[in-house]
């Protein structure tokens, strides 16, 4: 069986199947990029490896809501990230639960 590392090392592949594992490549790059920026996969504070898979998994879960909405909407995942938040925002502020208190 020929893995992915030795076809995209293989020194007689023709330019077209480069070309298609390149973009396969950019095309999990962006996944990765996108689920580490946009759904914070990776700011986990638990430490049992339970809470760190729960929170992996519904990191994906959230990546997968947003790049739905995104092929539904046309709307990036980082506008639709900051939709969500600003509508969130907006709401608190409606009626904030919590006071600040003045320090000078």
């Amino acid at each position: 069986m020929v893995s992915f590392a030795d076809n995209y090392n293989d020194f007689l592949m023709s330019n077209l199947m480069r070309k298609s594992l390149a973009e396969k490549r950019w095309m999990i790059e962006v996944y990765h990029h996108d689920l580490k920026q946009n759904c914070g996969v990776e700011r986990c504070q638990a430490r049992s490896a339970i809470s760190q898979r729960n929170h992996i998994g519904l990191a994906i879960r959230a990546f997968i809501r947003l790049e739905r909405y995104f092929y539904r909407t046309g709307i990036s995942i980082m506008e639709a990230k900051n939709k969500i938040v600003r509508s969130a925002v907006r709401f608190y502020l409606s009626a904030p639960l919590y006071g600040l208190f003045a320090t000078a």
